[in-house]
């Protein structure tokens, strides 16, 4: 008898365990599909959110873009040719760089004058070499910093910073030289 009440108890408990199986089983099955359909709906905006990397090619235009507008073609008399303003040369900065930093550069190295404006005879600030390593250093989501250590006969030992952050495209945000 208690052979008989133990095999009908393993039998209702495999009942059970195959009912369980058949019903919750296919549930769940359910649940993923449902769990992966709304992942991957979501795929497309993580993509679209994820900013582009900024390559080498990408921090050397920018670069060169940014000391190609600094250095004028002037006249005899330093006049500059292509620029009669100030606001005129930053207006030329506003797809390499944010104004604010292109601005430090700009009051430093020209004046204006009733006649145009004109560069002030002097060396350029110590800058990034293409030519030589750097370090890119992630600041957050939106701003990469790009560190180089440079030896020049006209500098000694410098050390450059420039933060490159992207709102649509990518532009420089600040520049440190040390």
């Amino acid at each position: 008898m208690a052979f008989v009440k133990r095999v009908i108890m393993v039998v209702c408990l495999l009942s059970v365990g195959i009912l369980m199986t058949l019903l919750i089983v296919p549930e769940m099955n359910e649940a993923t599909n449902v769990s992966h359909q709304l992942t991957a709906q979501k795929q497309p905006r993580l993509k679209a959110q994820t900013l582009p990397h900024i390559s080498d090619n990408e921090i050397e235009r920018l670069t060169a873009a940014f000391m190609d507008t600094l250095v004028q073609e002037t006249t005899d008399t330093n006049k500059v040719i292509h620029y009669a303003s100030k606001s005129e040369l930053l207006d030329a900065y506003e797809k390499i760089a944010d104004r604010d930093i292109a601005k430090r550069y700009v009051d430093f190295y020209f004046k204006e004058h009733p006649d145009g404006l004109y560069i002030v005879p002097t060396e350029t600030a110590p800058w990034f070499d293409p030519e030589n390593t750097y370090h890119k250093e992630t600041i957050s989501h939106t701003t990469v910093k790009v560190i180089q250590h440079n030896d020049s006969v006209f500098y000694g030992s410098y050390s450059i910073e420039i933060e490159f952050t992207y709102d649509e495209t990518w532009k420089i945000t600040s520049i440190v030289s040390e």
